[in-house]
C-alpha cells in the first residue's frame, strides 16, 4: 500500500503545493492515535466522538465534526450528521471522474479499477477529479457539503464495522464500475448510473435522501433540503474558510497564531498532518519530537483530525476566564505546550486520565517539525484570520 502511495506522491498529478497537501492528508487509510489528555483553555462545544473504523473517511469525520460544532454555535442544537453520506457523494464524484479520464480498456475488471484508485475506493482519493483537485481534501469536502448538503444519521446512515464488510463493499463497487465502463465506454457514464451503483444492495444499499424533516429550536417541524439546511440553518459556506500550509511566508508561528484565534472564536480547526515512520514511536515514548531530524524521516501515512483546544506551558485544567484567555492568546508560539485533537480513528480511552474517548494531544514540537518539512501540515481557518496572520495584522 505504501509503495503505491509513494508512487502517487511522485506522479505528475501532484504538481503543486496544494496537491501535495492532498497526498499528505490522504495517506495510509487515515490514522494513528495520539497520547490522551483533557485540558481546556477555550470552550468549544463538541459532539460525541465517532469511529471511522478502517475506512479512509478521516476527512469526512473531521468535516462533519466541524459542521456539528457550527450547528451548536449557530442554533444551540446538537445534531448527529452522517459522515458516510458525504462519503457516498465523494465516491460518486471520483468514479465519474475516472470514467471521463480513462478508456474502458483500462477499467475493464476489478483489479484495474482498484489500481486506478490506488489505495482502493476509500473515499479520499479524488485524484482524477478536476472539479476538486488540486486542493486539500477537507476543503474539497466543504465544497461537497455545499453541493450536496448534509443529512442527520437518523435520516440516513451506513457504518463500516468489519474488514469483511469493507472488502465486500469495494469488490461490489469495483466490479459494477468495470461493468459500466465495458458497457458504456469512456465519457458515457452518467451521474445517476454511479449513484445507482453506490446505492446497490451490496454497497451502501440506498442513496442519502436529498431532504429530511427538521425541527427548529422553536419546535417547528418542516421538510428541508439537505443543501438548504447547510446554507440556511447552519449558515455555512466554504468560501468563508481557507487553509494555511507552511511555505516561504507561512511557518510554525503563523500556524499556531491562526489556530489559537480560530479556537477563541469558538470554531474547531481541521488539521491534516503527515505521519513519519519512527517519529511517532519515538514521540509516543518521549512525548517530544525535539530530537528528530526532519531530513531523515520516512513518510508513513497521514491523517485528519479536529483541533478543539490549545494549552500553553503552565496551562491548567478547565476553561479560563476571558482576561486569562486574552493573555494566553497573546503569548508567542514558543509558549504553546500542545493542542487537543478530536480523533475518529480510535474511540477507546487510552489512559485513566482521559475522560472523553477519542481526545488526544499533539505536542508542539511535532507541529513545529511538520511545519519545517512544509506541505506536511495544514490547518483550515476562517478566511479573515488567515489573511490577518499571513499579512501580519
Amino acid at each position: 500500500m505504501k509503495s503505491r502511495l509513494i508512487a502517487v506522491l511522485k506522479s505528475n498529478v501532484i504538481n503543486s503545493i496544494l496537491a501535495a497537501t492532498v497526498a499528505s492528508l490522504a495517506l495510509s487509510g487515515c490514522g494513528r492515535t495520539m497520547k490522551p489528555a483533557r485540558l481546556d483553555t477555550v470552550e468549544v462545544p463538541q459532539t460525541p466522538i465517532k469511529s471511522q473504523y478502517r475506512i479512509g473517511f478521516c476527512w469526512s469525520y473531521g468535516t462533519i465534526g466541524f459542521l456539528e460544532t457550527l450547528m451548536i454555535k449557530k442554533t444551540g442544537q446538537t445534531m448527529d450528521f452522517s459522515e458516510e453520506a458525504l462519503g457516498f457523494y465523494r465516491m460518486a464524484e471520483e468514479l465519474k471522474a475516472l470514467s471521463r479520464k480513462f478508456p474502458a480498456s483500462e477499467l475493464a475488471d476489478v483489479d484495474m479499477v482498484s489500481k486506478k484508485v490506488f489505495e482502493g475506493l476509500q473515499g479520499w482519493d479524488m485524484t482524477f477529479n478536476p472539479a476538486y483537485n488540486p486542493g486539500m481534501p477537507v476543503r474539497n469536502s466543504m465544497q461537497l457539503v455545499q453541493d450536496y448538503g448534509v443529512v442527520p444519521e437518523s435520516a440516513w446512515s451506513y457504518k463500516f464495522k468489519t474488514d469483511e464488510q469493507i472488502d465486500k463493499f469495494s469488490a461490489t463497487v469495483f466490479a459494477g464500475f468495470a461493468s459500466l465502463m465495458t458497457q458504456r465506454g469512456q465519457g458515457n457514464i452518467t451521474q445517476d448510473m454511479v449513484f445507482d451503483l453506490l446505492a446497490s444492495p451490496d454497497a451502501f444499499g440506498s442513496r442519502p435522501p436529498t431532504e429530511f424533516d427538521y425541527t427548529s429550536p422553536a419546535g417547528d417541524t418542516a421538510k428541508i433540503s439537505a443543501k438548504d439546511f447547510v446554507s440556511n440553518v447552519i449558515g455555512f459556506t466554504p468560501d468563508d474558510y481557507t487553509y494555511l500550509i507552511p511555505d516561504q511566508t507561512i511557518g510554525y508561528d503563523q500556524i499556531v497564531k491562526a489556530t489559537k484565534l480560530t479556537l477563541a472564536r469558538g470554531i474547531n480547526v481541521p488539521l491534516s498532518y503527515a505521519i513519519y515512520d519512527g517519529a511517532i514511536n519515538q514521540w509516543d515514548a518521549s512525548h517530544s519530537a525535539r530530537d528528530l531530524d526532519p531530513a531523515n524521516l520516512k513518510l508513513d501515512g497521514g491523517h485528519l483530525v479536529l483541533i478543539t483546544d490549545f494549552v500553553n506551558k503552565g496551562g491548567r485544567p478547565g476553561a479560563v476566564a476571558n482576561d486569562v484567555l486574552q493573555t494566553e492568546l497573546a503569548k508567542p508560539s514558543s509558549e504553546l505546550d500542545f493542542v487537543v485533537i478530536k480523533n475518529s480513528w480510535d474511540t477507546r480511552p487510552q489512559s485513566p486520565v482521559l475522560r472523553l474517548p477519542g481526545y488526544y494531544t499533539m505536542d508542539q514540537s511535532y507541529i513545529s517539525l511538520l511545519s519545517k518539512k512544509q506541505t506536511d501540515i495544514t490547518v483550515v481557518v476562517p478566511r479573515d484570520i488567515a489573511f490577518a496572520v499571513r499579512y501580519g495584522n
